[in-house]
């Protein structure tokens, strides 16, 4: 049985965004959005303003966007973020990327070097892709649509992006939550964090085999799923 209600597939970043401020301004406990793409343009101001005034009735708002994916959102949106009472992370920003590679530059001998530039090459082309927003823990929006105004037909006509998303509805599994958890805590060198996230890791491996949702989010789950593809 699939752990969800409902569902809504979408087509148009219209109508998809449409309906997520909806639930956003719906929203009573709890506001979790992820994204890899998160611009400048009239959907992020619509969006951030109204996850600000979220904020304001009570609701406890995250926001985490990627490094790659959105350089510039802390420049942009960040003091307006700070106002509104929204906590926000940057995943494996740039300053993160350079604090990783003046490690690496500090080795002891060439096998060390090499290790480090491996590990630095992982960490650096693994990003958060994944379009997410969970609301209240019981809706889950999901697909490939970022927060760009190149989605909006009303906008950009016959030249917006198409992508699919989908609505969930009625969602019991916490596999949405624990995912986006563990992506909000990506640390680089904290151990107590390293701990908590390998924690996360079983939780959400277990949590997956026994659901319908697909996550990449651990080399034993790649590995699972790869060999039943």
């Amino acid at each position: 049985a699939k752990p969800w209600s409902g569902e809504r597939l979408y087509f148009q970043g219209d109508d998809y965004f449409r309906d997520l401020l909806k639930s956003i301004r719906r929203a009573r406990r709890t506001l979790d959005f992820e994204t890899y793409i998160f611009e400048k343009g009239r959907l992020g101001d619509l969006i951030l303003s109204t996850l600000a005034k979220a904020a304001s009735r009570g609701v406890k708002v995250r926001l985490l966007v990627d490094g790659i994916g959105s350089p510039e959102f802390a420049m942009h949106y960040g003091r307006l973020l700070e106002q509104g009472g929204i906590e926000y992370r940057v995943y494996r920003s740039w300053p993160a990327f350079l604090s990783f590679l003046s490690r690496a530059l500090w080795f002891r001998n060439l096998q060390d070097f090499f290790g480090h530039l491996r590990r630095l090459w992982s960490w650096g082309t693994r990003r958060a892709h994944r379009n997410l927003c969970i609301v209240d823990g019981t809706e889950a929006w999901v697909g490939s649509f970022n927060v760009s105004d190149r989605h909006l037909e009303g906008l950009r006509g016959g030249m917006a992006w198409r992508d699919t998303g989908i609505a969930l509805t009625g969602v019991q599994s916490l596999v949405f939550q624990l995912a986006f958890q563990l992506a909000w805590e990506e640390q680089l060198f904290s151990s107590r964090r390293s701990s908590y996230k390998k924690m996360l890791e079983r939780w959400l491996a277990d949590d997956v085999l026994e659901s319908p949702v697909r996550l990449n989010a651990t080399r034993r789950l790649r590995r699972l799923f790869n060999r039943r593809l």
